[in-house]
């Protein structure tokens, strides 16, 4: 709940910093993290940087979100993900690979360099949110998907959608939805596997 309130807070212009800074102190685990990536030799700071309401000064509104958002998905992502027969901390390392890639090549396409986070990389981290749910609420009905793709050889999100109703782009679509995230990143989790279909960006 901080991470998103934090979220919402930094992709309003007129949030004052000390509202962002009063949200992320109701979190010790992330106001921890912050100061530690702050004070880290990534960023480079000439001084210690002892509060949260500095860190949110020096690291900016937007990169910090996106540090909070990393946060969440490191524990959330690192659990097995059974019905797509992936075991603890697979999910995770495609989240970080994608991430890296996204914003890799969202600055090379801007050229520019980039301090902290971008909102691709949390998209990037994002995109297969809705596999965690999927596999959660229809683990029973896995098996079907996968002989679909192995009989009738379409992708595995084509078969996950006609024999679920609903794909894991869809899903991850409507999470993002729920949680209020910004637009762009819930159109990037939807379309992530169909790109040209994307509306906001």
């Amino acid at each position: 709940d901080v991470v998103l309130r934090v979220i919402r807070l930094a992709n309003d212009p007129s949030t004052p910093v000390d509202k962002i800074a009063e949200t992320m102190r109701l979190d010790q685990g992330l106001t921890a993290n912050v100061l530690r990536l702050c004070n880290s030799s990534f960023y480079g700071s000439r001084r210690r940087i002892d509060s949260i309401q500095e860190a949110v000064v020096y690291l900016g509104a937007k990169p910090l979100a996106d540090f909070a958002m990393a946060g969440f998905c490191s524990d959330f992502f690192s659990k097995p993900v059974e019905a797509y027969q992936l075991p603890s901390g697979e999910l995770l390392k495609h989240a970080v690979a994608v991430a890296v890639a996204s914003q890799s090549v969202a600055q090379r396409a801007r050229k520019e360099e980039g301090r902290g986070l971008s909102l691709e990389y949390t998209a990037g981290l994002l995109h297969d949110i809705g596999k965690i749910v999927l596999s959660q609420a229809c683990k029973d009905d896995f098996a079907a998907v996968v002989e679909k793709v192995e009989a009738d050889g379409v992708p595995f999100e084509q078969a996950e959608a006609q024999i679920l109703g609903i794909g894991h782009c869809e899903v991850g679509g409507k999470i993002a939805e729920i949680w209020s995230l910004p637009e762009p990143l819930a159109d990037a989790i939807r379309h992530h596997h169909a790109p040209d279909r994307a509306e906001t960006d």
